[in-house]
């Protein structure tokens, strides 16, 4: 079972997040897991970003997609949790395709974001569906 926790950064600010993760998750076990999270700025793809995601993931996990709240009004917690599908357990193969598939959401969103100048710019969802495939 998942459990909602708030992580703080400092004394003002903070965001949810959910444990256990993919690495905490003990191999032969159909627990439920966070499976990556990143915090969605004002993004024009951000909708079809997750669809995306979802739809690929959706061939070996059962996904929820929790919105959580952040101390920054200009963003939102998105969080991408994990299940093996049903009769499924977790194993070596799952827990890499996991990892492997938040290595590419995580790359592709901060690739259409710069913390320094606030900006976004388009992110390619061709690329990233095709590159979220070979993983799934």
């Amino acid at each position: 079972m998942v459990h909602k926790i708030w992580k703080s950064i400092d004394a003002w600010r903070g965001y949810y997040t959910y444990e256990p993760t993919i690495d905490d998750v003990k191999i032969g076990s159909d627990d439920e897991a966070l499976l990556t999270e990143c915090n969605f700025v004002s993004h024009e793809d951000n909708e079809k970003f997750v669809d995306i995601t979802k739809k690929a993931l959706r061939k070996h996990f059962n996904i929820r997609i929790k919105h959580g709240q952040t101390s920054n009004v200009f963003s939102g917690n998105v969080i991408v949790l994990a299940k093996p599908k049903a009769g499924g357990k977790w194993n070596h193969g799952l827990k890499k395709i996991a990892k492997q598939a938040d290595e590419i959401f995580v790359d592709y969103y901060t690739r259409g974001f710069s913390i320094f100048s606030g900006t976004t710019s388009p992110i390619d969802l061709k690329e990233y569906k095709e590159k979220l495939n070979l993983v799934v």
